[in-house]
């Protein structure tokens, strides 16, 4: 991931180097938003700030809609909830079709604070 930026009230765009697979990008389950502050997952956070990544905790359809840029280097999410103002936001990505997922390496995580 090259960089993440909100681009409205209920909106990220994140960035990557390469071109991506829009359809396995499009899907929810391929991303995790965990917030740095609260001790319950609220509003588009899937995850608390002392929650680790799982396959049950990450996004869903109901909580955020998500399509390729014209860019296809980029997605934007939607989320059905805004973006908590001053809220420090750390977001996962499933890049790539790894099994075994590993939340900790940080090619697979970036940070963004609501605005």
């Amino acid at each position: 991931m090259k960089k993440i930026e909100q681009i409205g009230s209920n909106a990220v765009k994140i960035t990557f180097d390469n071109e991506i697979d829009g359809g396995k990008m499009c899907e929810a389950k391929n991303y995790w938003v965990q917030s740095m502050s609260d001790i319950t997952a609220e509003g588009i956070a899937s995850m608390s700030k002392d929650d680790t990544v799982n396959e049950s905790n990450c996004l869903t359809n109901g909580k955020v809609s998500i399509s390729v840029g014209e860019d296809k280097k980029s997605v934007i999410l939607r989320f059905t909830a805004a973006i908590v103002k001053d809220t420090k936001y750390k977001v996962y990505v499933r890049c790539n079709d790894d099994n075994e997922f590993r939340s900790e390496n940080a090619e697979n995580y970036i940070f963004f604070e609501g605005k």
